[in-house]
Parts: C-alpha cells; structure tokens; sequence
C-alpha cells in the first residue's frame, strides 16, 4: 500500500534512531524489532570485517558491549513491567476504596423510599449513627409476593422450638404495601400530640403503664406515673415510643390520614410477617440465631448493649430495608388474635374480641421470643413500655 512522503519520512526516521541505538526497540512493534535485528547483523559484519585487527582485549571490550545493551533491555523491561503492577494496584486500591464506600453507606439501599413529611436535616446519617427522622414516618415500599407464614420446622424452630399458635405453616399471597422503615418514634408522637392534645389511655385519669417491678425483676406492675412521656426509663426522640395501648395507635393513623390524605392504619399479621422476614426462611430474617448487629434484646450470655429501648435504626436493616422488626418494641398489628391459623385472618371492626395480634418481640426478651413467626395478644386498651407501633399505607 503506498504511503505518503510524511509518513514515509516518520518511519525512516524511527528505524534511524532505533539502529543509531539512541532507543531500545517497543517489545510489540513489529518495524522496530526487525530495525533492532538489522542493527545487530551490522554489528556483527562490522565486526567479522575488522577481525584480523581484532586483539583479545578488543574482542572481550564488544562483547562486554553486547552484554551492555541485553542489561539495559532487561532493565527496560523490568521497568515497563513494573509500572503495569504498579498501575494495576492502583485501579484495584481506587475500586477497592469505592466498594467499601458504598457498603459502607447501608446494604440495604434497594427499597424505594417514600416521605410523607418534611426532613429535619437534608443529610443521610450514616450506618449505625443516631437519626435525625422526619416528624412523619418515612415508608418503605414493600413488593408483592408470596411466603410461608407461621412455623416451619427445620427452620423457625431452630432456636426454642415453635408454639402452638405458630401452626399449621401455611402459603399467604401478599399485596404490594408501603411500610414505615423504623418504628413510630418519640419524636413524631409528640408531634401528633402537640397538635391533637391527645392523653393516651396511660394518661387518662393516671391509669398508668405497665413495667417491671423495680423489686421483683420477674414481675409487672402498673405504675401510674408511667406513660410514653415517662416509660420508666430515659428516651430521646429518636426512641420507639411505648406505653401505648392499641387504641392508642387508631388515634395516631386517623390523625396521620387526615394531616397526609394518604389512608394510614397497622398492617396485618400476615403483611407484618412478610415484610419482616424479606424473603428468608430462617428462624429470623438475617439468619438461624440471635445477632446483636440486627436486633436489641435482652439475650442469654452477654449483657445487652441497650438495657430498655435503643433508638431506630442502629442496628442493620432486613432486605427489605426495615429495620428493628425483631425486638426493640413489640408491635401492635391490625388483625384480631386467633389462637392458630386453623381460623382465618380478621382485622378492626371483624373482631369477635378485644383482643389483637403483637409481633417483633421486645427489649426483655431472648432470641427465641424475637423470631420472625413468633406472636402474642393482648387486649385493646393494654399497655406496656415493651408496646410501640408502625404504620403502613396501601399502593
């Protein structure tokens, strides 16, 4: 193929100064090796001609010569090599260095989040870190699908067993939903009661919350004294509210409708059991056995980092994105109690009792009482400072 005199020139001059010597010859390129070879064959003639004025110290000088320029190619070599590691430790480092990043800034970032109130802070607090949340829950959207709800052995009875309330194990069919990423907290219940004066049934004529007995750890007494505004132990606004009675809740999800036109209410057992368990089998939604990074509860060999509650969101979320959905505060749901699944599942005005369903667990309890299919019940105007609540809408 004909080359113009521009390109012509470029290539002479590149064999030139690779048979000058001036450069060793580019490993790769195929022109300045066969420049190099040409150079060699001169090297050689040149030498086999002045041979017979050759003395042996001449000879032993050229090939010290030879021996000079395969050091100085092995040394470039070395070098070109050297700088590709060099180089490559770098990009891996600088990936490296990204990967931990994002890790770093929540596993769980996948779920689309919804706001229905105006943040405090613009910021994200960082995994771990003590939040600043919106004076409205902030929601989780949560897919539809389908899960095994109740006990199912070789699994949810890995840790203490499966109760009788826990059976028969049985397929559910979920609709998609939204649902408050942390429990309702201190802070947004005083919100609604800022603008409501709303007394709790705690408040009502003094009639207290239940805690434990300050001289017999074994038991409960109600104080009256006790209220979600004095739990019997310190809170911040970043804390689950408790002392709430599940009446109490139906006041706080009216208020939450009107003030957003956005229909609020507790979400049902089954709706509860599916979001906590995000997909997994497992006796809790992060595995086979109690895990301090993912639950507060009381536990049974290490003292407990939190003695009561700790506040939303310290410890990792499920896939889903939810967090504290294992201890912490039990959580009042909507469906009315039923003593197995044998019976279907009823909600609000379809109770034939006062009596509704609980799940999560709480701060006192051990690891097998904060399994994702463990339940409880209590009447409708109970309370405990082991009680708080989290809200769901429909899409």
């Amino acid at each position: 193929m004909a080359t113009s005199n521009g390109e012509d020139q470029d290539d002479q001059k590149q064999w030139e100064t690779v048979l000058s010597g001036e450069h060793l010859p580019v490993e790769h390129s195929s022109a300045e090796q066969e420049a190099d070879a040409l150079r060699q064959v001169l090297i050689w003639r040149n030498a086999k001609q002045m041979n017979t004025q050759h003395t042996p110290e001449d000879a032993a000088a050229f090939y010290q010569h030879l021996q000079g320029i395969q050091r100085q190619r092995k040394r470039a070599r070395i070098l070109r090599w050297a700088k590709i590691v060099i180089s490559s430790i770098l990009v891996f480092v600088i990936a490296a260095s990204v990967w931990f990043y994002l890790e770093g800034r929540g596993t769980d970032v996948t779920p689309t989040v919804e706001s229905t109130g105006k943040k405090i802070t613009t910021q994200a607090p960082q995994q771990g870190a003590i939040k600043i949340l919106p004076l409205m829950p902030e929601l989780v959207s949560i897919p539809a699908g389908e899960f095994v709800m109740g006990c199912t052995a070789g699994w949810d009875d890995a840790v203490g067993g499966c109760r009788t309330n826990e059976f028969p194990a049985h397929t559910v069919e979920v609709a998609a939903f939204s649902m408050g990423r942390y429990e309702v907290t201190m802070g947004q219940f005083k919100h609604f009661v800022s603008e409501t004066n709303y007394q709790t049934v705690a408040e009502q004529n003094n009639q207290g919350c239940s805690v434990l007995d300050p001289n017999n750890p074994s038991q409960w007494m109600m104080v009256p004294a006790n209220n979600w505004r004095n739990p019997g132990f310190t809170q911040t606004d970043s804390h689950p509210v408790v002392c709430l009675s599940w009446q109490d809740t139906q006041y706080y999800v009216s208020w939450l409708t009107d003030k957003t036109n956005q229909q609020y209410r507790l979400p049902s057992e089954s709706e509860w059991e599916y979001a906590a368990r995000a997909g997994r089998v497992t006796a809790f939604y992060w595995g086979s056995k109690g895990d301090r990074r993912f639950a507060n509860y009381q536990g049974t060999a290490t003292h407990d980092s939190w003695l009561n509650t700790a506040p939303v969101g310290l410890h990792s979320s499920n896939k889903f994105g939810l967090h504290d959905m294992a201890g912490n505060a039990w959580e009042w749901t909507a469906s009315c109690w039923r003593e197995s699944y044998q019976t279907p599942e009823l909600s609000n005005e379809n109770c034939t009792s006062k009596l509704r369903s609980r799940r999560g667990g709480g701060w006192d309890n051990n690891p097998p009482s904060i399994r994702s299919a463990y339940r409880s019940s209590g009447n409708e105007v109970e309370r405990s400072n082991l009680y708080g609540f989290r809200v769901v809408t429909d899409h």
